[in-house]
């Protein structure tokens, strides 16, 4: 799980969003969430806890209805990145859900 201490929603979109985005990290934590919680049979994951300055967080959580089009998000960003490995991982889970 992606822990993090950020200033504020600003921040935090940036973090996800912006030019500097470690996408490799967030779609990596993203896919390996929905594994184990195919693994233990979860309905829902938490893949990041965002804590503001503010003193508020944010649980970033993948539902079950959400698997599919998160990990289908995983997988054509690791074909673009040429990670031929993880796609196929990817993909199996993919197959386990159909």
């Amino acid at each position: 799980m992606i822990e993090i201490d950020l200033k504020d929603h600003d921040d935090m979109e940036r973090f996800f969003f912006g030019p500097q985005t470690d996408h490799d990290l967030i779609y990596g934590e993203i896919y390996g969430s929905i594994h184990k919680a195919l693994d233990e049979g979860l309905d829902q994951v938490q893949f990041a806890l965002i804590s503001l300055e503010s003193g508020e967080q944010l649980d970033m959580v993948c539902h079950s209805q959400d698997y599919v089009e998160n990990l289908t998000n995983c997988l054509i960003y690791f074909e673009k990145a040429e990670a031929y490995e993880k796609c196929s991982a990817i993909q199996r889970l993919l197959k386990d859900l159909a």
